[in-house]
């Protein structure tokens, strides 16, 4: 979460000296962040701190999923709600570890993501982030109906446990 939040701030401090489509011509004389001379042929600062951000986003999603599981573990104290979400969590991270990998080398040399005058090799970015995404989207469905069969063997009214499951997956929201 650290790492997302002073990484959003450097992309704000940049756009806030440079701001953005109006002054292009001014982040051409942005330093780069990957050495000291300035960037060259326009406006690369984007794309350098698009590459960041997807590294830090990639670290962050499962950070704010594995708090929700620990919050079900934490309401619903059973056996069943532990194992299903430690081995939902140690998914989510596997996963996690592996599309960061990926991210940090989707093209080498790093520079050649967002500077086309740099000669190198990029993954197939289309497909990985689709395959991404349908990953995301997976564990944010997993997480989402994990407590429902919990709600729904409490002792209470149907309408109490219709209002539950509702609230549990305005998370979804």
């Amino acid at each position: 979460m650290l790492w997302s939040s002073s990484g959003g701030s450097a992309a704000i401090r940049a756009r806030k000296r440079c701001s953005t489509g109006q002054h292009s011509r001014c982040i051409a004389c942005y330093p780069s962040m990957f050495g000291d001379e300035p960037l060259a042929h326009g406006a690369y600062a984007d794309g350098q701190f698009a590459y960041l951000a997807h590294i830090f986003w990639q670290l962050t999603m499962p950070a704010v999923k594995t708090s929700l599981l620990l919050f079900y573990v934490r309401i619903f104290p059973t056996r069943r709600m532990r194992i299903v979400s430690y081995i939902t969590g140690g998914l989510m991270w596997s996963f996690c570890i592996a599309t960061t990998v990926i991210s940090i080398d989707t093209c080498t040399p790093i520079r050649s993501f967002w500077d086309i005058s740099v000669h190198g090799h990029c993954i197939n970015k289309n497909v990985f982030y689709l395959v991404e995404s349908s990953m995301q989207l997976v564990t944010d469905i997993m997480v989402l109906l994990i407590p429902l069969p919990a709600v729904w063997n409490l002792h209470i009214g149907s309408t109490k446990k219709t209002g539950l499951s509702v609230i549990f997956l305005l998370g979804g929201v």
